[in-house]
């Protein structure tokens, strides 16, 4: 705060002097002003500038062509302030917040100066290191329902869907029903009214505008569609084979064409003859338990064991 006293003389002429920072002040011609004294008190104790980088923060990860918020703050000083930046890829900026982006890939230096209103200056600094996109896989859409080879009668109630692959989410997907109906939306519930093949197709669009197609065909049948034959009620043996031979043992294989129990009978001399035989044994000398009774299997292994060394062993398979 300044005190002074004025001892005017009877003209005074006034003249105004254009400061740095376009502040009017009115100085006198005379030098009547006599007593001048002064209190720096204010002005010696104020705070020292400081210049500090608000937004983004340092070591700051963006790609190529991403708009990145700079801002600043200023403390201390005399304000008003002048911020100034330079974003280290040649371009610059007077003023606080700027939008910036960066064209190439690489590590830049980013600067701001803060001046205040008696010229003094700081500047802060941090790093923003702009990488190349990740590349973006083609975009590729489905049908996940109904599944392909779906038939279905005359009114009965369908379920849509539709899933993508690659592309920019988020997506758009557009259906055709194949009978001039359509629909938005990536699921969707509907019937048909009339009976024929039908063929779906779903367009996926997305952010990018890119775009991708996938059809298929769904026969609509008028009345019920026939019921599926039952499996063939005669068993029949295939594929049968021996391993993990071993001097007193050795694993039998085989496959069946329906659910079926697992036994092995066998003896060291051939019986190729099985007409006059009877069951359970079919004049075999040695039988296997009867395995895979519940539930019964496809895929047959059993293990014969407790047997002679350098002997030669028949052996017939029996599945039920």
């Amino acid at each position: 705060m300044k005190k002074f006293f004025l001892a005017l003389t009877p003209i005074i002429t006034l003249s105004l002097v254009l400061l740095p920072w376009s502040f009017l002040v009115a100085q006198t011609t005379t030098d009547a002003v006599t007593n001048v004294t002064a209190d720096d008190s204010a002005t010696a104790g104020a705070a020292a500038l400081t210049a500090t980088i608000t937004s983004p923060a340092d070591n700051y990860q963006t790609p190529i062509g991403q708009t990145i918020t700079f801002n600043g703050t200023a403390v201390g000083g005399e304000p008003p302030y002048v911020f100034h930046w330079d974003f280290g890829d040649g371009t610059t900026f007077n003023g606080r917040p700027r939008s910036q982006s960066y064209a190439a890939a690489g590590t830049y230096e980013v600067k701001l100066t803060v001046t205040d209103f008696s010229g003094a200056r700081r500047t802060a600094s941090l790093n923003v290191t702009v990488t190349n996109p990740t590349p973006v896989s083609p975009l590729a859409v489905n049908i996940t329902n109904p599944a392909v080879g779906r038939e279905a009668l005359v009114d009965e109630m369908i379920d849509f869907s539709a899933a993508t692959a690659g592309g920019e989410p988020p997506y758009v997907f557009h259906w055709d029903f194949g009978d001039r109906t359509t629909f938005n939306g990536q699921t969707r519930q509907r019937s048909y009214s009339v009976a024929g093949t039908k063929t779906v197709t779903v367009t996926a669009t997305d952010f990018s505008g890119a775009a991708a197609t996938h059809s298929m065909t769904l026969k609509i049948n008028s009345t019920a569609m026939p019921p599926t034959p039952p499996p063939p009620t005669t068993l029949t043996i295939s594929n049968i084979r021996v391993t993990d031979i071993t001097t007193i043992s050795a694993i039998v294989r085989w496959t069946t064409n329906n659910p079926a129990t697992s036994r092995v009978i066998y003896d060291t001399v051939s019986h190729p003859n099985l007409d006059s035989q009877t069951a359970p044994n079919f004049g075999y000398a040695s039988s296997t338990v009867t395995a895979d009774i519940d539930a019964k299997v496809t895929d047959h292994t059993m293990t014969v064991s407790n047997l002679l060394p350098n002997t030669d062993y028949y052996f017939r398979v029996i599945s039920q």
